[in-house]
């Protein structure tokens, strides 16, 4: 039986993103959006994860700005001094404190996820995206050098957050991608108003 994810829905940073709604500066601070998004101990590792990750990186400051505006769909600017994994720092921030407050469980890992052929179905999906050509090699070096899970989810951030219409063909590999990835039934089928009918 294949694994099941502690959610259907999505998470990490990509959920994160998604918060960062145009009117999210009535929530406060950027650390307040966090903690409206995550709610439990297996969101906060999942967070952790993905942001350690991306810290991590060999992304520059400036790749991590320009994923980071694309996912939040332009509603996150930053300020004129605020560098990409200064952001990301404060966010970890708050992923520490809550695991202090409330106790911390392990993320949610599999060494499948980082099969070669797993890396290079997502390496092929993000190539064949409608996303501009620095965006598509920001994904791309998140897939060969971070992790092709996240990055498969940041393509899917990437397609809400632009409205960025999936061609068929493109719609079925990503079904099946969600699926090698134990990504939850509302993680996809969020998206399927984007398929393209041709019409």
């Amino acid at each position: 039986m294949p694994r099941a994810r502690f959610t259907e829905f999505d998470f990490g940073l990509t959920r994160l993103a998604g918060a960062f709604h145009q009117d999210w500066r009535h929530s406060g601070e950027p650390e307040d959006v966090v903690l409206e998004t995550v709610h439990s101990r297996e969101t906060v590792a999942a967070l952790e994860r993905d942001v350690s990750l991306m810290i991590g990186s060999v992304l520059s400051d400036g790749q991590i700005k320009l994923l980071w505006t694309a996912a939040t769909g332009g509603d996150y600017r930053f300020g004129p001094s605020e560098s990409g994994r200064d952001l990301l720092r404060r966010f970890l921030q708050v992923s520490h404190d809550r695991q202090r407050t409330h106790g911390s469980v392990p993320p949610e890992t599999d060494q499948e996820w980082d099969a070669p052929l797993l890396r290079d179905r997502v390496l092929r999906a993000v190539e064949a995206a409608p996303f501009s050509v620095e965006l598509r090699e920001v994904l791309a070096v998140c897939v060969r050098t971070l992790s092709a899970e996240l990055a498969f989810r940041l393509l899917l951030r990437l397609h809400l957050a632009a409205f960025a219409r999936i061609a068929p063909a493109a719609w079925v590999e990503y079904q099946k991608l969600g699926g090698a990835f134990a990504l939850g039934e509302f993680a996809i089928g969020d998206l399927e108003f984007l398929v393209d009918d041709g019409s």
